[in-house]
């Protein structure tokens, strides 16, 4: 009975220390989250927007727009829907890219196009 005991203590201890890593952020402090990572890109001169909503359409989870490009970054499973609904509402090409440690990286090096229309930008979504 003491050894059940113990490890069942031992499994609880287990779980309570992964709940409190991923409560923590401790994964956030190796790569940063992507929402502070994206925000790098201000300096740079792009607008980043986060939670942007689409009315009824939905929610795109990270929008970034640059002088000549536009760019969605979202999970892999919801990115192809997301990068449809702002290039139909934009009408203008739009890059998906991968939420994750590498999409800065991704955004700098995307391809631009031609200038962005910023006047449909913030009627579509409000300046922020």
């Amino acid at each position: 009975m003491t050894v059940v005991a113990l490890l069942l203590l031992a499994a609880l201890v287990g779980s309570l220390a992964l709940l409190a890593y991923t409560l923590t952020g401790s994964r956030r402090a190796r790569g940063g989250s992507v929402r502070s990572n994206l925000n790098e890109l201000k300096s740079e001169g792009y607008l980043v927007l986060h939670d942007v909503a689409f009315g009824a359409e939905g929610d795109v989870d990270h929008l970034v727009i640059g002088s000549d490009k536009v760019v969605v970054v979202a999970s892999p499973i919801a990115l192809d829907l997301q990068a449809k609904l702002v290039q139909d509402e934009l009408g203008c090409p739009v890059t998906p890219v991968v939420a994750g440690a590498q999409a800065v990286d991704a955004i700098r090096s995307a391809p631009g196009g031609e200038p962005v229309d910023m006047q449909r930008v913030y009627a579509l979504v409000g300046a922020r």
